[in-house]
């Protein structure tokens, strides 16, 4: 009987034994660390002053700045530890058609440029800074119909779950009510003065030298003095990408 017993027992021991195994690799299963934050993507847009939706005035462009302590590749620029830089997509500029990297930065800190900007930001791992890079390398370009706010709301949504509109037609306006419309947004957010500025054309990083005297958000004379820069391939985002700094 005492056999039958013990039996019993250790049949019983090893039965608790593996649901508390089970139970163990399943909880390590199901809690897995949660994906480092590198950085902050903001999404801006700002007009000039009208509030219908039809108002096709203004610009809407995306920053992101570094948290992490070593560089990160967005588009075409290498984003060093701390610093911020700003991109979106000009029509009206003659030396290039598609995106501009911190040409927004420096009209906004040298033209008084974006006054009553709204927006919203958001914390990114390096998934989706991958996910930006991969819109960003299909949409260097820019058309009525896929303007700047066109290009920062795709960028936007691809990463977040605060899903934004530009309306339709895509506008800076309809962006700016649909900002408005989420919780945490923010007026008037200020934008760091970050070099260089210029763009991508031919896998290659082109700096432009702005006219500080002649600067306009809209009249491409006032971007002079191309020059291309150091090698800067797109694709693949690994490929000697080029630095930048800030003034």
């Amino acid at each position: 009987m005492m056999k039958k017993h013990f039996k019993k027992l250790v049949s019983l021991v090893l039965s608790l034994i593996m649901v508390v195994g089970m139970s163990v690799t399943t909880f390590a299963a199901e809690v897995q660390p949660a994906a480092t934050t590198v950085g902050t993507l903001t999404i801006f847009s700002s007009n000039d002053g009208g509030s219908s939706s039809w108002d096709t005035s203004g610009h809407a462009f995306i920053a992101f700045k570094n948290s992490s302590s070593s560089s990160i590749r967005v588009g075409g620029l290498n984003v060093g530890a701390g610093h911020e830089i700003t991109f979106g997509t000009w029509g009206n500029k003659s030396q290039h058609t598609g995106i501009w990297y911190n040409l927004e930065s420096y009209f906004a800190n040298n033209a008084s440029a974006y006054g009553n900007r709204v927006s919203l930001s958001m914390s990114v791992t390096q998934s989706n800074i991958d996910t930006i890079n991969d819109i960003i390398s299909k949409n260097d370009k820019w058309s009525l119909t896929n303007n700047c706010s066109s290009f920062a709301v795709k960028v936007w949504n691809s990463v977040s779950s605060k899903t934004l509109s530009a309306g339709i037609p895509n506008t800076p306006t309809s962006l700016m009510s649909s900002i408005k419309s989420k919780s945490g947004y923010q007026t008037g957010r200020s934008i760091g003065n970050t070099t260089p500025i210029g763009y991508v054309s031919n896998g290659s990083f082109v700096t432009v030298t702005m006219n500080k005297a002649n600067a306009s958000k809209t009249d491409a004379v006032s971007i002079v003095n191309t020059t291309i820069g150091n090698a800067e391939i797109i694709t693949p985002i690994d490929m000697n990408p080029y630095s930048y700094t800030t003034n």
